[in-house]
């Protein structure tokens, strides 16, 4: 099955890029993709209600712990812009890790990142809003 193949490779990739962080004494490092690792919902009746990101979740969690320098994890999916803790499997706070969920599919805009490890918390956050494209409807959805 697919799924098995993509989540080792994820978890792979996962523990790559943080052995590299350490072994490049990197001072921060940030991880990006597009899916929401904690929506559970199933729409598949068959299938049980469960993320299938646990072992991505605690990969970054396991990598964070081992690397002790602030982590960003950068995502999309549910199209809304929020900064806030990377929880574990278990919804609790990972510490040193920021989720950045961006904005996307009916509000598309930006968000500016800024990286200074001389400052605490290393990152900060500007969402850059497009005026063109606030309340526009998304014509790939019929709205």
């Amino acid at each position: 099955m697919e799924f098995f193949e993509r989540d080792a490779a994820n978890v792979a990739w996962i523990r790559a890029s943080f052995d590299k962080a350490k072994a490049d004494n990197a001072k921060a490092l940030v991880l990006a993709w597009q899916a929401d690792l904690w929506d559970t919902r199933q729409r598949e009746p068959y299938v049980p209600r469960a993320s299938g990101f646990l072992n991505t979740i605690k990969a970054v969690e396991a990598g964070a712990k081992s690397f002790g320098k602030p982590v960003l994890v950068i995502y999309g999916d549910e199209h809304v812009f929020r900064v806030g803790p990377f929880l574990d499997t278990s919804y609790k706070a990972v510490p040193g890790v920021i989720a950045l969920q961006v904005m996307g599919e009916h509000d598309v805009h930006g968000v500016k990142v800024t990286v200074d490890p001389e400052t605490p918390g290393v990152f900060s956050f500007s969402p850059l809003i497009v005026p063109e494209n606030l309340g526009k409807p998304d014509k790939r959805h019929g709205d």
